[in-house]
C-alpha cells in the first residue's frame, strides 16, 4: 500500500445535501493571525513519538499484531477496501525477504505472477483506531486474510457485540508449534472491549469522540498497482528457478 489517501470521519447531517457554500472568513488583524490558528497540547512518551514519525511518512500506516496486547477500534463496520496479493520473496540490502505486491486480477487485468502459477491471497482492509498507552488514538489500516476476514464478520453480525464499531477490541499474536521464530506458527487472538471496561481492565483511557473522528480514515485508493515491468522480471525469475 502506498500513498495516503484519507477522508475526515464526520457525522451525517440532513444539511449534507445542500449546496456547497463558500465562506470566506473575516479578516483579521495581522497580529491576530496567530493566535487564530489552533493548538494542541505538546505530548512526551512513546506513543506520541511514533504518532509524529507516522504523521511525517508518505505511506499508510499498517496495524500489526504483536505478542504485547493492544487495543484498537474499527472506523467503519466494513472492510474499505478487498483486493488480492501476492507475498515473494525478494532480496535485498539486508538480505531476502518476503514483500507484498497488488495482484492485477483485481482491477480485471492479466498477473504475471499468477501466470507463473504464484497463487495470490485475498485480502480485507479495515480502518482502525490503534489507542496508544495515553488514550490517544492514530489511524492505522488492518490488512486480514479470510480466517480473520471470517471472525471480524462473526462479531459484527454478533448482536452481543456488533456491530464492530459498537466497543473496542483487545488483540494479541501468539506463537505455536515448535516455537522457532521460522518454523512455528503465529495466531492473532482477538477479543471484544466494552467501553466501560477500558480504563478498568485494560488501564487504558478511552478516547473522545472528538479524537477518534480527527484521525480521518483511509480510502480504496491507497491501493496501488505494481508496474507491469517489475511483476513480469519477477515472474522470469520465479520462471528461471523452477518455481
Amino acid at each position: 500500500m502506498t500513498g495516503i489517501s484519507r477522508r475526515p470521519i464526520r457525522p451525517t447531517h440532513a444539511e449534507d445535501d445542500a449546496p456547497a457554500v463558500s465562506r470566506k472568513p473575516p479578516a483579521r488583524p495581522a497580529d491576530d493571525e496567530d493566535d487564530a490558528l489552533p493548538t494542541t497540547p505538546l505530548r512526551g512518551g512513546w506513543t506520541a513519538g511514533k504518532q509524529q514519525a507516522e504523521a511525517a511518512s508518505d505511506y499508510a500506516q499498517t496495524f500489526k499484531p504483536a505478542p504485547k496486547t493492544q487495543i484498537i477500534k474499527f472506523l467503519e463496520d466494513a472492510p474499505y477496501v478487498n483486493f488480492r496479493r501476492h507475498w515473494v520473496e525478494r532480496n535485498g540490502a539486508n538480505g531476502a525477504s518476503k514483500r507484498p505486491y497488488t495482484c492485477p486480477q483485481t482491477f480485471g487485468k492479466r498477473c504475471p505472477l499468477c501466470d507463473v502459477g504464484d497463487k495470490a491471497q485475498a485480502v480485507s482492509s479495515f480502518n482502525v483506531a490503534l489507542i496508544g498507552d495515553d488514550g490517544v488514538p492514530s489511524l492505522r489500516s488492518w490488512d486480514v486474510g479470510v480466517k480473520l476476514f471470517n471472525v471480524l464478520e462473526d462479531y459484527h453480525n454478533d448482536p452481543k457485540i456488533g456491530p464492530l464499531t459498537r466497543g473496542y477490541f483487545a488483540v494479541q499474536q501468539s506463537s505455536g508449534g515448535t516455537g522457532s521464530k521460522k518454523g512455528g506458527t503465529t495466531q492473532t487472538n482477538i477479543v471484544p472491549v466494552k467501553p466501560t471496561s477500558l480504563l478498568e481492565d485494560w488501564s487504558v483511557h478511552p478516547p473522545s469522540n472528538a479524537e477518534l473522528e480527527a484521525v480521518g480514515l483511509y480510502e480504496p485508493d491507497v491501493v496501488s498497482l505494481p508496474k507491469r515491468g517489475e511483476l513480469e522480471e519477477i515472474a522470469e525469475e520465479l520462471s528461471s528457478s523452477g518455481y
